[in-house]
Parts: structure tokens; C-alpha cells; sequence
């Protein structure tokens, strides 16, 4: 669980749970707990006789997740405006703004009660709910409104709609891994009928008690949590002795078995059991792995051990590292000779950590980041990508420090703009929010979400 945009894990637990837990093993278990016990309130609750609304979603996440996190019930954006509060900081309140995991870029925070929002107009209306249930899920899916327990909050909200639109998904006969598959390609593609086409064959006349389903989240703990998802870790660098070192020195055994024969990865890609791989990179072969784990719901974990001295064959190597981290959900980076081997840079789409990094080690975080600034029209984004440029070029020589100012001044101008549209944003009245028309599938490139 290296999702940590408060910055204090190690002081407070993973996401500051009340507990103040750290131990992914005990995380998930109080959480699950948690869940278990909160779930008859949290369900009776979603029977309001009323359309469910944004602050029914609020309530049921805040039953559910009481005994675990102090926020809960709170959504990302308010979580990041309290967290501005006390520090006098502005920029907090973009604590959690901005979610990855894996290939799905989820909403802004300001503007995940738009995203919930669309999805309840639809789902609220039965006739729709019963033709399209799998569309609603990845509406509420995208909006992503919770730092955590997203999945099982939404699972309450899409089983209460289901109910009331007199049908139920037999979730017991789905397979974990092609609903994630399916629910990630309806995400990333709105109104593309890919949910609705893996849950069809699921889909029960008739609705289930408060009992039932009460079962089925007693009975499928962890659906749809993508903190579970398999991995794919991949060893590469020039030296076959320092990739050696990195498998025996991060213990990758213990967690994911070291597969050598293409059969064997296919396979096991195939049964969503993680694995590691040796390579080179650069090879079709493993792009071509790379991208069949991504479509299985796979992370991928990509480990470079990296030479002290820069010859042609560790030249080569990094002009591969490069291309290759644009699919990696975390790099790790390491230099060293032969057994002796040290980290130099831990990075994910949620943290960057550097070790007194050697210039090629700088030298390609500011590559990724660049191309990450490029890539993305997304205002939070640039920004984020900008401040882990700068951080990277700090650890380097004074022949960055133009790369430095470059960035600030860049920042600045990001800034006013978000600024300005700060203040658009402030013009539209909640209000009217669930009163416009929904007929429209929404662009994922849309700020206003079709609304």
C-alpha cells in the first residue's frame, strides 16, 4: 500500500487509519473488519424511500469506514481543503486531486460529486438501471470521490440502485480478474457497453434482501479493491550479476515467483497469479508482456539495476528504461557491481523517493516527468509532474538549476490559470446539478462531466 498523499505514513498508518497501521496485512484486515460490522447499518441506511443522492454516498462510505479512518465520509476534495486549512498551505487542497492506478486516470477531485452525480440521474431511473447497470458502475467507478473503500461504498450504492430497478447481480459467479478487466476498459472508455457485456450473464430478475446482500460482501471481500491486483515485476539492467542481487536483496521471492519460460508468463498472466521476469527490455517480447499484464488488470513493477560507469551497453539499456517506464506503475532504480548493489530512486504515481541518485539516475526521472507534463492536458497533473521535476533536478549539478526556473516559472503560470478556473468552477450552483439532462455520454475529457 504505497498510497500516501498526507506524506506521514510512517508516523500516523496507511492513509492515518485510526488504528495508525502500516502493515498492508493488518490494513486490509481492519478494514474488512470494519466493513463487517458496519454493513447492516450502512445498507438499512441506503433505504431512504428517496433518489439516492451525493450525501447518501457520503453517509454509507462514513458507516462503513468509522471504526478505520477518521475522514471517513469525506470525500477527496474535502479531505484536501481540511488538510489546507491548518497549514496555511494552498496547495494541500490538492491533496488526493489527482488518482492513477494502473492504465485508469480517475476524476479531479472537484469534480467527483459531478461524476457520482451523473451516474445516480442514471441510476435513479430504473428503466435505465436495468438496461445499462454496468454503465452506471463505471460512472461511479470514474468519480473515485474517496481516498479509500471506494469499491465496497460503491458496491452499496450500485446493489441499492440494482434493488430498486427489481433486478441483482449474482456477483458469486463473476471472476475478480475480468470484471476488474471489464470495469477498467468501461472507465477509460464511457458508454462503451464493455461492463454491461461482462455482467449480462450475472444479471438476476428480482431483488435481493438486506440479508443477502449482506452476504455478498461478507462472502467477496476485497471486489473491485484495485489495492489487490496482481503483479507483474520486471528485473532488467546491463549486468545479470546486479539483477541477481536485486531479486535476492528485495526478497521478489516471497511475494512473486521468478517465471523464466514465455508459456509459463502467459500463464500465469492468464490464472492473475503475479510473477517476476528477468530482461533486458527493449525487446518485442517483453512489450508485448507488458502489455497483456495491463490488459489482464495487472501493475507493473519495473527494477533497473543500473552500472556505475556509463558504457555503450548501459547506454542502451536506459534509452530502453525509458520507454518502458511510460507502463510502469513503480520503478525502483539501482546501481551497483555485481552483488553490491543500492537504491537510488523508488518512484510510483503517488510518491518519489531519491537516495542520493547518481546523474543517470536524475537524468531519467526528469526524462519521465517531461514526458508525463507533455502528455497530459490535465492542469493538477502538470503541475505534480512539475514539482517532481524540480525535486529531481535539485539532486543533480548546477547545469539543471535553468531547468529549475524553467519549471517555476511554468508553475506560476499553471497557477493563474487554475486560478481562473477556480473561479468559473464557483459560478455553477450545486443545485442545479441533478436537474440537467444525462442523455449525453460524457467525454472523459470534459471537466464539466457532460453536466
Amino acid at each position: 500500500m504505497a498510497f500516501d498523499p498526507f506524506g506521514d505514513h510512517a508516523e500516523k498508518g496507511y492513509l492515518r487509519n485510526i488504528a495508525g497501521a502500516s502493515d498492508p496485512a493488518i490494513v486490509k484486515a481492519l478494514e474488512h473488519q470494519s466493513v463487517k460490522l458496519n454493513i447492516e447499518e450502512a445498507l438499512s441506511g441506503l433505504q431512504t424511500g428517496k433518489p439516492l443522492t451525493y450525501q447518501d454516498v457520503l453517509k454509507t462510505h462514513e458507516t462503513l469506514f468509522k471504526d478505520m479512518y477518521p475522514w471517513a465520509g469525506k470525500d477527496r476534495f474535502a479531505v484536501g481543503r481540511e488538510e489546507a486549512k491548518p497549514t496555511g498551505d494552498p496547495s494541500k487542497r490538492d491533496l488526493g486531486g489527482m488518482i492513477t492506478k494502473g492504465p485508469v486516470a480517475f476524476m479531479p477531485s472537484s469534480h467527483t460529486q459531478r461524476g457520482v452525480d451523473y451516474a445516480l440521474a442514471m441510476g435513479n431511473d430504473p428503466k435505465t438501471m436495468r438496461a445499462s447497470p454496468g454503465e452506471v458502475m463505471g460512472h461511479l467507478a470514474y468519480a473515485h470521490p474517496f481516498l479509500d473503500g471506494n469499491g465496497r461504498t460503491l458496491m452499496a450504492v450500485h446493489g441499492e440502485l440494482a434493488s430498486r430497478a427489481g433486478i441483482h447481480i449474482d456477483w458469486s459467479k463473476t471472476s475478480k480478474m475480468e470484471y476488474m478487466v471489464a470495469l477498467t476498459n468501461e472507465i477509460n472508455n464511457p458508454g462503451s457497453n464493455a461492463l454491461d457485456s461482462y455482467l449480462k450473464p450475472f444479471v438476476r430478475e428480482g431483488s435481493l434482501s438486506l440479508s443477502a446482500r449482506q452476504e455478498v460482501f461478507t462472502g467477496l471481500p476485497g471486489l473491485s479493491k484495485p489495492d489487490e491486483r496482481p503483479v507483474l515485476t520486471l528485473v532488467a539492467g546491463p549486468d545479470s550479476a546486479s539483477r541477481d542481487a536485486v531479486m535476492r536483496d528485495t526478497k521478489l521471492g516471497s511475494s512473486s515467483e521468478l517465471v523464466t519460460d514465455r508459456p509459463g508468463q502467459l500463464a500465469a498472466i492468464g490464472k492473475g497469479s503475479s510473477l517476476t521476469i528477468a530482461s533486458v527490455l527493449g525487446d518485442e517480447q517483453t512489450n508485448n508482456l507488458i502489455d497483456q499484464a495491463k490488459q489482464a488488470g495487472f501493475e507493473v513493477h519495473l527494477k533497473f539495476a543500473g552500472k556505475s560507469g556509463i558504457d555503450d551497453e548501459m547506454r542502451s539499456a536506459l534509452k530502453s528504461l525509458t520507454d518502458v517506464m511510460a507502463k510502469a506503475d513503480r520503478v525502483q532504480l539501482f546501481e551497483g557491481e555485481g552483488a553490491n548493489i543500492r537504491e537510488l530512486v523508488d518512484k510510483s504515481d503517488m510518491s518519489l523517493s531519491l537516495k542520493s541518485p547518481k546523474p543517470w539516475a536524475v537524468d531519467v526521472v526528469i526524462t519521465d516527468e517531461a514526458r508525463k507534463i507533455e502528455a497530459t492536458n490535465d492542469l493538477a497533473l502538470k503541475e505534480k509532474h512539475l514539482d517532481r521535476l524540480q525535486e529531481a533536478a535539485r539532486e543533480a549539478n548546477d547545469a539543471q538549476q535553468q531547468l529549475i526556473d524553467n519549471a517555476q516559472s511554468f508553475k506560476e503560470t499553471l497557477e493563474r490559470v487554475k486560478a481562473k478556473d477556480r473561479g468559473l468552477a464557483a459560478l455553477d450552483a450545486p443545485g442545479e446539478q441533478q436537474s440537467k439532462s444525462v442523455s449525453r455520454r460524457p467525454s472523459r475529457r470534459e471537466e464539466g462531466y457532460g453536466l
